[in-house]
């Protein structure tokens, strides 16, 4: 997907002036939202880094910070790797911006960024509440709340689409942002993920079933929505517990709506020990109140990599983003 669009918009990067998005000393200043201006952004970005040499991600990280004036400069890096503008080995060891400017998409772990960052475990500002929450007293929560989904509901109604996987790209993009919840074990190493995807429920009406499905993250969600059409099309009908043939990638979080259920309070309930410290996220079933649109909305945690200040923050944002859809949409 993200190939097709940038071949596509390459044509004609060239005329698209980005002068508004950058300041008297050519920084940018913000990551435009219409997919061919700010695909001529992160080229204007990706022209800083030269074709014959490779980089470190220490490098890499420079100049982002060095050509930008707003948040922060993974947030760059990560939008040159999605856009293909820029290619990593899958472990982060190397960073390097390929000849013809057009991502190498070939890879699956590439593809999928797969890319796993050690943590720093004894100068690690939350080595004492791991241990404590991992071996002294193994502590996860949940919070519910409602979300109002009124606006994105009636914009997302008007463009044909579908709801779900709206509500599904803004709790990825969201989990994406705060690194607490992207960590996890991998060989037997405590780390982060760059990316978490998306696994979910497929239900199944003919026999009341329901298949595991998940979908490739992107950060622009014209191509996530894509991305999940894709997937429904081609794997919704498949019975038995994977619907996909691919088992999810090591970095996907579960997510998923209970339509028939208004619940006030959600929690799974983990009958062995898992590998990773995702958060599990669950929607209810969406009723009306006072003309708005209301969602039950469950987020579970564990406590080792996260506290009520990092739930709550997460929640703040994504009643924020839902009622807000033209922020991301």
């Amino acid at each position: 997907m993200i190939r097709k669009l940038i071949e596509k918009e390459k044509m004609n990067l060239d005329k698209i002036k980005i002068d508004k998005f950058l300041d008297n000393q050519g920084k940018i200043t913000q990551l435009p939202q219409k997919q061919s201006i700010r695909a001529a952004t992160l080229c204007y970005l990706a022209e800083k880094f030269e074709s014959n040499r490779n980089y470190t991600e220490k490098e890499v990280n420079s100049i982002c910070e060095a050509w930008h004036t707003f948040g922060d400069y993974f947030i760059l890096r990560r939008e040159l790797i999605d856009y293909g503008l820029l290619c990593r080995e899958p472990d982060g060891s190397r960073y390097w911006k390929p000849k013809n400017d057009l991502p190498n998409r070939t890879d699956k772990e590439l593809r999928l960024n797969t890319a796993f960052h050690l943590i720093d475990f004894d100068n690690w500002d939350r080595k004492q509440y791991f241990y404590y929450f991992t071996k002294m007293l193994p502590t996860g929560f949940s919070i519910s709340v409602e979300a109002d989904i009124t606006n994105t509901y009636n914009m997302i109604k008007k463009q044909n689409k579908k709801f779900f996987p709206a509500y599904l790209y803004l709790a990825s993009k969201l989990i994406t942002e705060q690194q607490e919840f992207r960590i996890s074990n991998l060989n037997e190493q405590l780390g982060y993920y760059e990316v978490l995807h998306p696994s979910y429920a497929c239900f199944h009406q003919d026999d009341k079933t329901m298949s595991n499905m998940w979908t490739e993250y992107d950060p622009n969600f014209e191509i996530f929505y894509d991305n999940y059409m894709e997937d429904q099309d081609r794997y919704a009908d498949n019975h038995g517990i994977l619907a996909k043939p691919d088992t999810p990638p090591q970095n996907s979080f579960m997510i998923g709506m209970l339509p028939w259920i208004k619940f006030t309070s959600y929690t799974p309930v983990p009958y062995a020990d898992i590998n990773n410290y995702f958060p599990v996220i669950q929607a209810g079933q969406f009723f009306d109140r006072d003309g708005k649109k209301i969602m039950p909305l469950s987020i579970t945690v564990h406590h080792a990599v996260a506290d009520g200040y990092h739930v709550g923050l997460f929640l703040e944002k994504f009643k924020t983003g839902i009622a807000a859809p033209e922020s991301w949409i």
